[in-house]
């Protein structure tokens, strides 16, 4: 049997089928999001809407772990340079489970210390702000030069700036072999194979990464040359991600700057593009938080939205969610307090991005005319800023943890009997259960549409008889299923259910198997007339 050509041989374009299906099912979830906005009409009502955005990302990610437990911070090294400091320092986000980070010190900082070892300072007072800086997607993670350069920038502006690595870059490779050396996936790629693993706990692997920067936070707000009540946050693309989720969930926060991350889920999905784990938050579309939720949540505190003109993450949708955020600011009286900066540039930290960032803090944290230039600053060799000896900390801590042993602990804690297999008296009650889950889980009981199938092109050979059909099976006609249907010729028919194979690459494998038969011995080519029964091995 041929296969199918263009078009389903000319009757209809499947070729983006699912975007446009998705697509139709995403406008509900906008018209719901307009909705929503239309009734935030008060300061009461913004706040409750921040309150439910809030708990559905902790629901979707799932929430966090319930305690804190020792820091157990280490400086590990320290750089003197030009007017400031760099400290390498590890912590643990959890137990065995290591961040490794540079603290930027304004030299005065450390200057006007009476006792390095307790921190305390001559006046009593915590005189600098504070900037915890999330870095993206860059292997070398915090050493990263472009990313360096902005906490250089800051650290002379008088901010203490504590860059921390994401798990999965720089020092802390989940898949690193410290056996071998080997590292087999980098950053984006082992973050969606942790996110594919936390998926099916019902987690999201942005659950360790929104932990890692609340203990960053407390690491922060404990060290005696920052002033606590003066903390900033920034990043760059996967790092303009954190800001955006650490400002979402916590208030410790005073001004945040996401660059290169807000854009609007209408927007994005007219890219194409697909994304990296951390990125898809379940129910992101039909309930939130979508983009301008983390600015709206935010409110009324300080927050720019640094956004670059030719982004991959497109501009339109940037300005889209910040107008949608600003109409929220308005019911605080504070559109003073959100503002956006767009470089004419590139989706990256460039040296635009860089000055809207240290102005913006300088303005809201440090209440100083916001007139900064960079003269682009030398970055450090990325190894002298390793926190760890060997660079990794899976070979630096025999014990450390990984998000896969972490996973296991929260399946535990919270399906334990999912790996339980059932008793025998128990399996056809398990059965039915899950069958039941997957039904609901994919709406599998929703109204079915008459099939009305399209039946043509036949092809006889050896006493079988092929025929190409397509049919719609969505009520909106915008998904069509093709098939290839083989059946007997000597009008016996067969008895038991009828055999549903589905082949790796779908219909066009059936030319080859239609030729295998045509050549094949009678018994093989008539097999369609025994009894239909699942084949070791096949694919049904």
């Amino acid at each position: 049997m041929k296969r199918f050509q263009r078009n389903i041989d000319g009757f209809y374009d499947v070729e983006n089928q699912l975007p446009r299906y998705l697509r139709a099912v995403a406008e509900e979830g906008f018209e719901r999001a307009r909705t929503e906005r239309r009734e935030i009409d008060g300061r009461q009502a913004a706040m409750a809407d921040a309150d439910r955005k809030r708990a559905y990302f902790l629901d979707a990610i799932g929430g966090l772990p319930d305690e804190r437990c020792e820091l157990r911070a280490e400086r590990t090294g320290r750089l003197r340079r030009d007017g400031y400091d760099v400290e390498n320092v590890v912590f643990e986000s959890l137990p065995d489970f290591h961040v490794t980070a540079n603290v930027y010190v304004p030299r005065e900082a450390r200057d006007e210390r009476t006792d390095e070892s307790s921190g305390e300072r001559e006046d009593g007072n915590r005189a600098f702000p504070g900037v915890l800086f999330f870095c993206g997607h860059s292997d070398l993670g915090k050493g990263a030069a472009v990313y360096q350069q902005v906490c250089i920038d800051l650290v002379r502006n008088g901010f203490v700036v504590l860059a921390i690595d994401p798990l999965g870059q720089g020092e802390r490779h989940q898949f690193y072999d410290p056996e071998t050396g080997e590292l087999p996936r980098r950053n984006t790629t082992e973050h969606t194979f942790l996110n594919q693993q936390c998926t099916f706990a019902g987690a999201n692997v942005a659950r360790y990464m929104v932990w890692d920067g609340i203990r960053a936070l407390d690491y922060l707000e404990r060290r005696p040359d920052v002033d606590s009540d003066r903390i900033g946050v920034t990043g760059n693309s996967g790092g303009g991600l954190q800001t955006a989720y650490l400002a979402l969930v916590e208030d410790r926060i005073d001004a945040a700057v996401p660059c290169c991350f807000i854009t609007s889920k209408r927007a994005y999905m007219d890219t194409g593009q697909g994304q990296d784990g951390e990125q898809i938050i379940h129910r992101a579309i039909d309930r939130g938080p979508r983009y301008d939720d983390f600015l709206s949540a935010f409110a009324p505190k300080p927050v720019l939205v640094g956004a670059a003109r030719s982004d991959f993450l497109p501009i339109e949708g940037a300005r889209r969610s910040y107008e949608r955020a600003r109409s929220v600011y308005e019911q605080y009286d504070r559109e003073d307090a959100i503002d956006i900066a767009v470089a004419d540039d590139t989706h990256g930290f460039g040296p635009t991005l860089r000055e809207a960032t240290v102005n913006w803090f300088r303005e809201h944290l440090r209440n100083e005319t916001p007139d900064f230039r960079t003269d682009s600053p030398e970055p450090n060799d990325s190894e002298e800023l390793h926190c760890t000896a060997a660079g990794e900390v899976k070979a630096e801590f025999p014990d450390e943890t990984t998000v896969t042993a972490l996973n296991r602990a929260y399946i535990a804690a919270n399906a334990p009997d999912a790996a339980t297999r059932p008793e025998v008296s128990d399996a056809d009650r398990y059965a039915r259960e899950m069958r039941e889950r997957v039904r609901q889980r994919f709406d599998l009981d929703c109204r079915r549409p008459a099939l009305h199938p399209r039946r043509y092109e036949t092809e006889r050979a050896d006493g079988i008889t092929w025929e190409k059909v397509f049919f719609p099976t969505e009520r909106d006609p915008t998904v069509v299923v093709t098939g290839i249907v083989a059946r007997a010729d000597d009008g016996l028919e067969a008895s038991g259910d009828p055999l549903l194979l589905l082949y790796e690459r779908g219909t066009d494998d059936v030319e080859t198997v239609s030729r295998r038969s045509a050549t094949s011995s009678p018994n093989t080519a008539s097999c369609s007339r025994r009894p239909a029964r699942r084949r070791r091995g096949a694919r049904t």
